[in-house]
């Protein structure tokens, strides 16, 4: 399950595969940039928005995908309707529910549902899988180990990637990963869906050596990850000193090196590919993280040791006792979220929707603030003059 500041990392330059950690997330895999890509079909416009229109009167925090066009390359759903099916009725029978409330969370927050849509174009199964638009669809499937992972936006198809069909949302009802709550992990993987990447991975949050942050101000630095505290740091270890000796030095601090590997520190190392970020300030510093983001990670992430929901009326973290993978530099844990931050849905709409208006309900062509309006009224007047 893979989470802007967002450091929002919009349909990053290159997140062409899962965005997710294999401990409860499947691992991204970075690409190069490529040019956006419109579809005939989008005659919403759903294209990568200029940074300087509305950037003024927008919050400054996330991050998410880059639309792209070319082989495994990720662009945006079209329409503003992701399509999708379950690859099995067992998926269907037990994620439906969790599905359909994930989706109310984003939408009582501003992903409104008439413009942010769902459609279930096929039934479970063959017909799901099979499909003749495979390509074109997010395929759900169902998992009890508690896994979960998300293809960004709507990669294409790679004749480099043989096994690559399509977009795939991978989800478990289990409680004990993640924010430890079913419905808010779903969530942040329709974050990714949509298009969202992990806010904690803006590389201005981070220090250097391993960001581009300052030594005094940034919320994270090298001693703040306790990459030791990962799942699958002995497994990947063993792995890699054997696959690939002379890289072991570099899982903890090169995320494309631990992304290689499968390795989940790939989830929280800052991401220094090419994406489009909402803070590029070197002294950000901590006002520039959204700490609130569905996107965000909680300390005890991906770490080692046992969790369960807290009972009611006990703070979060009270049966959390997972090891802390990343914790702020001040040493505050980082608390879990269970819904989608202003400045998430904030992102996704600057990656979908026209920059006249990134905040508020959307704008009908006959308002006079929609960039239509002066054309709309021009034709009301040629038509009255006609008669």
């Amino acid at each position: 399950m893979a989470p802007v500041s967002l450091a929002l990392t919009l349909l990053i330059a290159g997140f062409g595969v899962q965005a997710g950690n294999p401990v409860w997330e499947s691992t991204v895999k970075l690409q190069a940039p490529h040019p956006v890509e419109q579809l005939a079909v989008d005659v919403a416009g759903y294209a990568i928005r200029d940074n300087a229109t509305h950037a003024q009167a927008m919050a400054k925090r996330y991050v998410a995908m880059r639309p792209q066009a070319g082989p495994g390359k990720a662009k945006l759903w079209p329409d503003k309707t992701i399509s999708y099916c379950y690859a099995t009725e067992e998926a269907r029978t037990i994620l439906y529910d969790y599905l359909l409330a994930a989706t109310r969370e984003w939408q009582r927050k501003g992903l409104f549902r008439d413009v942010y849509k769902y459609s279930e174009v096929a039934d479970p199964g063959a017909s799901c899988t099979g499909n003749s638009q495979r390509e074109k669809i997010l395929v759900i499937s169902y998992n009890n180990l508690g896994l979960l992972s998300t293809t960004l936006g709507q990669p294409s198809l790679d004749d480099n990637d043989e096994d690559y069909k399509g977009p795939n949302m991978a989800l478990s009802e289990r409680n004990d990963v993640g924010m430890l709550d079913v419905v808010s992990n779903i969530a942040h993987e329709l974050g990714h869906a949509w298009g969202l990447t992990h806010e904690h991975q803006n590389p201005y949050f981070w220090a250097p050596p391993l960001g581009y942050g300052s030594f005094a101000n940034s919320p994270f630095n090298e001693d703040t990850f306790n990459c030791e505290a990962l799942k699958d740091y002995e497994e990947i270890h063993r792995k890699v000193q054997v696959d690939a000796p002379s890289e072991v030095w570099l899982l903890c601090s090169n995320r494309r090196v631990a992304s290689r590997h499968g390795f989940s520190a790939a989830e929280f190392l800052p991401i220094l590919e090419d994406m489009q970020f909402e803070v590029t300030d070197h002294n950000a510093g901590y006002g520039g993280v959204d700490w609130d983001s569905l996107m965000i990670y909680p300390s005890g992430a991906g770490g080692k040791g046992s969790a369960a929901p807290p009972a009611a009326g006990q703070d979060q973290d009270a049966n959390d006792h997972r090891e802390n993978v990343l914790l702020r530099k001040d040493g505050q844990k980082i608390k879990a979220h269970f819904e989608p931050s202003d400045r998430d849905v904030q992102g996704i709409r600057k990656l979908y929707e026209d920059s006249s208006f990134p905040e508020g309900q959307p704008v009908l062509p006959n308002n006079p603030k929609s960039k239509w309006y002066s054309k709309l009224t021009g034709k009301f007047k040629k038509d009255k003059c006609k008669k």
